[in-house]
């Protein structure tokens, strides 16, 4: 029998993956209770087992493509996991059954993000086919008036292309922002183990200013400075709108902004080799009263460098396939 322990928290007791006895592992949480991880050929399920080994109850089962899609979309570097492996890895960090349940279940919630990245990428196509449609009537015209390319590239511009990509673009932004915004939270109270765990004020600013600097430091990344500008002008103007009620409240908030902004911008450079542990420390210092520690400053760093790579992946797929 296998046995090991895992981060003080679950043991693994059984560890089957493609054997002629199946594909399961059996884990002991850290609160005594036990649990089987099973799959067939189509799907996965998470058992609650007793104490004499007979299976209990299914806490959750998922359609074995979906799940190994979800996981392949979010995170590219995980396709040559096997499917037991990828749920193993998220069990062993539960302590209680509850835990399971929610975990696991929270993965539909995932699976919806994907399932809005693929709508707007359906928008993104649908926008380069007007794309196509407007360059075959510039093509018209120029035949017709004998106009020159220059003159019909201002013509398609004026027709408003920029400006489809732009709402394009900066709904993939905020729809970005609103995730890992309510996600900051959550990933505190984990890495600080603290369930109960609630922000001041000040906090949840430090928390908005981070996840905003993941967006605007992608946005600047990938495209040129006067649209970026337009850009972070729109995505800036729908967040302050939506989190602040008055004209003296988004002033103060954009001044501590670009305060942030100058000391993020030195750990930001793409030559900055320590930049996890140095976005961490920015952002613990002014968050703790008390010095952080250097593990929890890693785990913001590496949690933030992680959201700001995805989204500048999508900002760089749209411009190459809008050629914007």
């Amino acid at each position: 029998m296998v046995e090991s322990k895992i981060n003080n928290m679950a043991q693994i007791e059984t560890f089957q993956d493609g054997t002629i006895m199946g594909t399961f592992s059996q884990i002991k949480l850290d609160d005594g209770s036990k649990i089987l991880i099973s799959l067939t050929q189509t799907e996965i399920a998470i058992l609650e087992v007793g104490f004499s080994g007979t299976p209990k109850g299914t806490l959750w089962k998922e359609d074995l493509d979906k799940f190994l899609d979800i996981f392949h979309t979010a995170d590219s570097n995980l396709t040559d996991k096997s499917a037991l492996e990828l749920a193993l890895q998220g069990a062993v960090t539960c302590k209680t059954i509850s835990e399971i349940e929610e975990k696991f279940k929270g993965l539909r919630r995932l699976e919806k993000i994907n399932d809005r990245m693929e709508t707007l990428h359906r928008k993104r196509d649908s926008l380069l086919e007007k794309r196509e449609q407007l360059a075959e009537k510039a093509d018209n015209l120029i035949n017709q008036i004998g106009g020159s390319l220059d003159q019909m590239s201002e013509t398609v511009a004026e027709l408003g292309v920029w400006q489809e990509s732009l709402k394009i673009i900066t709904k993939l932004l905020i729809d970005s922002f609103n995730v890992r915004y309510k996600t900051v939270t959550k990933e505190l109270k984990d890495f600080l183990e603290d369930e109960q765990y609630q922000m001041d004020n000040d906090q949840e600013k430090e928390s908005m200013i981070l996840s905003m600097m993941g967006i605007v430091w992608s946005v600047y990344s990938v495209f040129t400075e006067a649209e970026a500008k337009d850009i972070i002008d729109n995505f800036k103007t729908v967040i302050l709108d939506k989190y602040f009620s008055g004209a003296e409240e988004k002033e103060e908030f954009e001044k501590l902004f670009l305060e942030r902004w100058d000391e993020y911008a030195e750990a930001l450079d793409p030559k900055n080799e320590n930049i996890v542990i140095q976005v961490g420390r920015i952002f613990c210092d002014h968050f703790f009263v008390t010095k952080a520690k250097v593990v929890v400053m890693g785990l913001v760093g590496m949690s933030f460098l992680s959201s700001t790579n995805e989204v500048k992946k999508s900002l760089e797929k749209i411009r190459n396939e809008t050629k914007i």
